[in-house]
């Protein structure tokens, strides 16, 4: 126990919470799982741990959203998310050491600055996405790509969704799906903004959107 325990900052209260929880999971001497029930339950820093990969099944179990600030400057490295899922919050992963996530079919919505500074380099992002916030993969500069999926019918995404370096990644959106473009408060459709003139200065993630 005194193992587990080795790295982390705890009161002696919050250590006896913590082995309650986890008991089943050191029996088996699933330490991994471990350490993730309790960054879970908020007893103790995740950055203190040395956990690096999370699954479905040691997380999120009755939750519908990633909470704001939740694995920011984290070690996590990577993350499959459940299919309960259906936001994920400001400055979740915020310069984190994130560098592959498996996002969840029923997703919906991703919170401003949500990716900023991590290591991603490619995102897929499922069919019901609806709408992606203000400096969601900010200086992102391994991330070279990202994918809409099929099926994908309407989604709202920011002006400034990726900058900088918005000039080296690229975004693909199914053919038949409706992109607005957001702007603060106001909303432009996608075709209104190419049938009729754009700047690029001011929305330079139009110039990085293809199709397939």
């Amino acid at each position: 126990m005194a193992e587990f325990f080795e790295n982390i900052v705890l009161t002696d209260d919050e250590k006896d919470w913590i082995i309650d929880k986890i008991k089943p999971y050191l029996k088996k001497n699933d330490i991994e799982q471990a350490r993730a029930i309790a960054c879970k339950n908020k007893k103790a820093r995740i950055n203190s741990f040395l956990l690096q990969h999370l699954g479905e099944e040691v997380y999120f179990s009755n939750s519908d959203m990633v909470f704001n600030d939740e694995f920011n400057w984290s070690l996590l490295t990577k993350i499959e998310l459940p299919s309960t899922i259906k936001t994920i919050g400001d400055r979740a992963f915020f310069n984190s050491s994130l560098n592959e996530i498996k996002f969840n079919e029923g997703l919906e919505n991703i919170g401003m600055s949500a990716f900023v500074d991590t290591d991603l380099k490619v995102v897929v992002l499922p069919s019901t996405i609806k709408s992606i916030s203000y400096l969601v993969f900010n200086s992102c500069p391994l991330l070279s790509t990202i994918v809409f999926k099929e099926g994908c019918k309407k989604v709202e995404i920011h002006k400034d969704m990726c900058v900088p370096p918005v000039d080296t990644c690229d975004i693909f959106f199914p053919k038949n799906c409706g992109i607005v473009i957001t702007d603060d408060n106001k909303k432009y459709d996608y075709k209104t903004l190419i049938d009729f003139g754009y700047e690029k200065e001011i929305y330079p993630v139009m110039d990085k959107i293809q199709f397939y």
